[in-house]
Order: structure tokens, then sequence, then C-alpha cells
């Protein structure tokens, strides 16, 4: 288990996996700051939960490199993800929300966390839309067993901006060592467990992978940016919950 070596190849060795469901008002900004990242994704999957908007046509055509998965009807977050993951083959996953954008060096700030073979999953620091805003700097584990996104709605002070060991990474934009998910896939083949749908889906992963003897790091000049709660569908108290 090793991070990544260094390459002459202009695209990292990254899968960005997005699952959409009705985002057109958010997917184009969301390719095109993956387009725009220093060393752009080897591969982009875009998996769609049967989105009744535009979004198919914007990914089309704002994205033509991106492979466009049309699963046909809402398949679930968890389950979508777990079908773009199991179209890629490189090295490291992406796993980014329609509604977040990354800064163009985030892939080049938060890969070399990797470069620790312990290391299974990294965080960078994610803001509001105002730029201002925290929305997460990794995660840690609550008393309630809950996930809990570090800064979430404080004011961007400084005070995160240290790189250290946190418990998990926010779903929004968390990147996955390969290794990681093969070794806690469970025996159904599911690395987010479909039983959860949407939702706590990425503080399981954090501790399915915290038992088995890997560590989440976070990055805090890895950057991005997530308007957290558009793309929560019927669940109006998501947006209210300091979790992902």
């Amino acid at each position: 288990m090793t991070g990544p070596a260094p390459s002459s190849d202009p695209r990292a060795p990254v899968a960005a996996i997005v699952v959409t469901w009705n985002s057109a008002a958010w997917i184009e900004a969301c390719l095109a700051s993956l387009e725009s990242l220093e060393r752009p994704p080897a591969e982009i999957v875009v998996v769609d939960n049967g989105s009744v908007d535009a979004t198919p046509d914007l990914v089309r055509r704002a994205c033509p490199a991106a492979a466009l998965v049309e699963g046909g009807t809402n398949l679930g977050y968890c389950r979508a993800n777990n079908l773009g993951i199991a179209r890629t083959r490189n090295p490291f996953v992406l796993v980014l929300n329609p509604d977040a954008r990354l800064a163009p060096r985030f892939l080049e700030e938060i890969l070399p966390a990797f470069d620790d073979p312990r290391v299974g999953i990294a965080a960078g620091k994610l803001l509001r839309p105002d730029g201002r805003t925290l929305d997460s700097a990794g995660q840690r584990l609550g008393r309630s067993r809950q996930p809990i996104d570090r800064g979430y709605g404080e004011p961007d002070t400084g005070r995160y901006d240290r790189d250290e060991e946190v418990f998990g990474a926010c779903g929004a934009a968390a990147v996955y060592r390969r290794a990681m998910l093969d070794d806690v896939v469970d025996p159904g083949g599911q690395v987010f467990d479909e039983a959860f749908f949407a939702f706590y889906e990425d503080l399981d992963l954090a501790w399915r992978a915290r038992r088995a003897g890997w560590r989440a790091a976070y990055r805090h000049r890895a950057f991005g940016w997530h308007a957290r709660g558009a793309t929560a569908g019927n669940d109006p108290g998501r947006e209210a919950k300091p979790s992902c």
C-alpha cells in the first residue's frame, strides 16, 4: 500500500464519481470544477438517479468525456455510488456531490495524504458558497454515534488550518484509497451499505475502515465549496444537522 507516485501524466490517478438526482442547477459547475483541476481525474462517472429535469442532457453537453450511467429510477445515493465505483479502475476514488465544486489544486493538495500507507480516507476543507463559512473540515464521531462535521456553520477563522487525523470525510467531497474500499467491502460487494439509501453512509464507511486499521487524514489546503442541502430532496431536516 503506497501513495501516488510522481507522474508526468496530465491526469491524476483518480476516478471521480458524481451521483445526480434532479441536479440541473448544480451539475455544470461541479463538472467544470473537475475538468479545471490542475490534474483532472483520469475517470469521471456520473450516475443519474432518474432525474426528470435536464440533468442527463447537461452532463452530456458539459462533460462529453464523462461516462453517464442512467439508472432510470432513484436507486439511492449508496447504490448509485457503488455502481460508479464498480465501473472504475484507478487507485483512488473521489466521491463528489453535484452541489460541490473543487478548487484547482484540490487533488494536488489531498493526494499526498496517501503517502502514508495507513491512510485510506482523505478529507479537505469545504466552505459554503459564500467562501467564508465552514461546511466541513473532516468528520469526528459524536457521543450520539452520529457524524459531526468539524467547523460546521462557523466562520473560517483559520482554526482548522492544520493537517491532522480525523475520523472520516464528509461524503460531499471525499477521497478514498481503492485498496481500502476493497478491504472493507461487504460479502455482497457493497462499498457503501445500501441499507442507508442516503445519508450517514460516509460515517459508516469511515467506521468500517477504522475497525480494519485504516486512518483518515485532513488536508486543509485542499478546499472546495458545498451548497449543503441543495441535493437533500425531500428531507427538509437534513440541512439542520451537522452531518453530510
